[in-house]
């Protein structure tokens, strides 16, 4: 994906984490958060980990790799970021193929193993410190052992622990204001990011975003070693990183990994709000004489 309408802002944007309670749909300040209710620990919280590699050749599919980093997240969902050796076979072009930077999807554990479906199965011999010796057994049957170094992860909280996770869409909410006029509507379930850009052009608003067939929006991800990660229906996946601007008020930043990624909003900002179990995602944007607030209602 190069573009998209679910991060409205440009990269500086902000999202603010804060309680909530249901009769402040209408508030978009962002006050000094407070603690939210703890929300029940996503799978595999104890495994998440990310770690790097030294220098290695895998082979897989026939194609020769070299493995940089291996992320195994709080929801159960891998990322191996590498690189194509020369002489592999010709790249493809999708996010989740393997010559691409990197291969994305699920994992499951058993023991101390974990099997990234369809790429490989890593087991954690031990560890000491931040160092993990662990051996990887590729697909095509070859095992490496190696050491590994484990990223230092976000500081654990309510806060972080409730925002660390893959969150599902269950609705999204469009409010477009033109010259003092106010239209809204709800998007029950995934994000389909081409049916908010076509109800934006009947609200009169100009949308430069490219948008590629099949753009649902399934899933958001923020994880402890500071990865964001944005899931499609069509398996596609934009990649980025957070942190903490200040957690004292609840603010963090993010920025992509793709150079390309880009919108056509500006002065954008977000809220995001904890109610039970549940995560409120709100952007707002303004450009010209337009205000657009979109609402996302996230589940776990």
């Amino acid at each position: 994906m190069k573009s998209n309408l679910l991060f409205m802002a440009l990269t500086a944007m902000t999202l603010t984490l804060a309680s909530c309670s249901k009769d402040d749909d209408n508030n978009n300040s962002s006050p000094t958060p407070e603690q939210p209710t703890t929300i029940a620990a996503p799978q595999y919280k104890d495994d998440a980990v990310k770690l790097t590699l030294p220098a290695n050749t895998f082979t897989i599919d026939g194609k020769k790799i070299s493995v940089q980093a291996l992320e195994l997240t709080e929801s159960g969902i891998f990322i191996v970021t590498y690189t194509k050796v020369a002489n592999s076979r010709v790249a493809v072009t999708r996010d989740n193929d393997i010559d691409t930077d990197h291969k994305i999807g699920r994992f499951t554990k058993s023991g101390n193993s974990y099997n990234l479906a369809g790429y490989a199965t890593v087991t954690i011999n031990g560890k000491s410190g931040t160092t993990y010796n662990i051996a990887v057994k590729t697909t095509d049957g070859a095992s490496t052992e190696l050491n590994a170094t484990a990223a230092t992860p976000r500081t654990s909280d309510t806060m972080t622990d409730n925002l660390c996770r893959t969150w599902n869409i269950e609705n999204t909410r469009v409010t477009i204001e033109v010259d003092g006029v106010t239209a809204g509507r709800d998007f029950p379930g995934t994000c389909d990011l081409n049916a908010i850009i076509a109800y934006a052009k009947e609200r009169g608003l100009t949308i430069t975003d490219r948008v590629e067939d099949n753009s649902i929006v399934t899933g958001i991800t923020f994880t402890k070693a500071g990865t964001f990660l944005i899931s499609y229906r069509n398996d596609d996946n934009d990649l980025g990183k957070w942190n903490w601007a200040s957690q004292a008020s609840g603010t963090i930043s993010y920025g992509w990994d793709d150079d390309d990624m880009g919108n056509s909003l500006e002065n954008g900002a977000a809220a995001v709000n904890f109610d039970g179990s549940k995560c409120r995602l709100t952007l707002n944007a303004a450009l010209g004489t337009y205000k657009v607030q979109i609402i996302y209602t996230l589940i776990p």
